[in-house]
C-alpha cells in the first residue's frame, strides 16, 4: 500500500458499495454516473480506512488484523505485533501515516457532494462527516485504537455535525 493506494479490501467492498447507493441515493440534476464513480470510491475508501482505523483493538480480539502488511513493515512490525496489543511508538505511527492517507482521501472524495441529490448529500455526508469525528478522536487519544476501541462521543459526533453541516451544501469550498 505504502499510503498511496488502499488496501484491495477497500475496493472490493466499501468502494464497490458506494458505487451501488448513488442510483439509490440519487444524483444532482445533469450529473452521470460517469462522474461521480471516482468520487463514490475516493469515499469509499476513506470511510472503510476509517473504520479500521478506528476499530483496530476491538478486531484484535476476533483474531483479526486490517491494517495493511506493507505499511506495518515499514515500521518493522507484523500483523502478530498488532495481535499482541502493541501499541507503542511505531503501531501509533503506522495508525497516524494511515489516518492522515485517509483525510487526504476524504479532501479527494468531498467534492463528490456537489453531484449528489439534496437527501443523498444530507444523507451521506452526515455519515461521513460522523465518521471524519472518528478521526478526530483518533488523534486525541494519540493514535491508539489497539487497546480500545475509537468511536468520538455522542457530544462530540453531533458537535462536527453542527460545525461541518454547512460545508456539505458548498463542497467545493471546503
Amino acid at each position: 500500500m505504502t499510503c498511496g493506494a488502499p488496501p484491495e479490501h477497500c475496493d472490493r467492498g466499501a468502494s464497490c458499495a458506494g458505487l451501488l447507493t448513488i442510483p439509490i441515493i440519487g444524483l444532482a440534476r445533469g450529473v452521470t454516473m460517469q462522474e461521480a464513480a471516482p468520487y463514490a470510491i475516493k469515499l469509499g475508501q476513506a470511510l472503510q480506512l476509517t473504520d479500521i482505523l478506528a476499530d483496530v483493538g476491538e478486531d484484535v480480539e476476533t483474531g483479526r488484523v486490517y491494517l495493511p502488511a506493507d505499511e506495518l513493515a515499514q515500521d518493522g512490525l507484523t500483523a502478530e505485533d498488532i495481535l499482541a496489543r502493541r501499541a507503542d511508538t511505531p503501531v501509533r505511527t503506522v495508525i497516524q501515516r494511515l489516518s492522515i492517507f485517509t483525510r487526504d482521501l476524504d479532501r479527494q472524495a468531498w467534492p463528490g457532494f456537489a453531484m449528489l441529490s439534496g437527501t443523498g448529500r444530507a444523507v451521506v455526508g452526515t455519515g461521513t462527516i460522523v465518521f471524519r469525528s472518528y478521526l478526530d478522536e483518533l488523534k486525541r487519544r494519540d493514535f491508539d485504537s489497539v487497546t480500545k476501541p475509537v468511536k468520538a462521543s455522542s457530544i462530540r459526533r453531533l458537535g462536527a455535525v453542527a460545525l461541518h453541516w454547512p460545508d456539505l451544501f458548498r463542497p467545493n469550498q471546503r
